[in-house]
């Protein structure tokens, strides 16, 4: 790292900080069901490579519970530091 005037330039510094961040990809997809007063929301989470992929992820979803009022859904895609959100 170039060094100016003995100290790290502040665009090294952040270049340094947002290059060690992260966050955690499960390794496999993990559901779960919570109910609150006579409700139940089921939860999914799971890897996704591509939009695509996640698109896939919440059709298998909404095939296995066609009943469902709403499917709300969310994913993150890319580098922690400069996710994208696609639509």
């Amino acid at each position: 790292m170039k060094a100016l005037h003995g100290l790290l330039s502040p665009l090294t510094v952040l270049r340094t900080l947002l290059t060690k961040m992260s966050y955690s990809i499960p390794a496999q997809r993990y559901e779960t069901l919570l109910e609150i007063k006579k409700s139940k929301f089921y939860a999914c989470a799971g890897f996704a490579q591509t939009r695509e992929d996640a698109m896939l992820m919440l059709d298998e979803v909404k095939a296995r519970y066609p009943d469902a009022r709403h499917h709300c859904w969310a994913y993150l895609l890319g580098h922690p530091a400069r996710p994208e959100s696609l639509y």
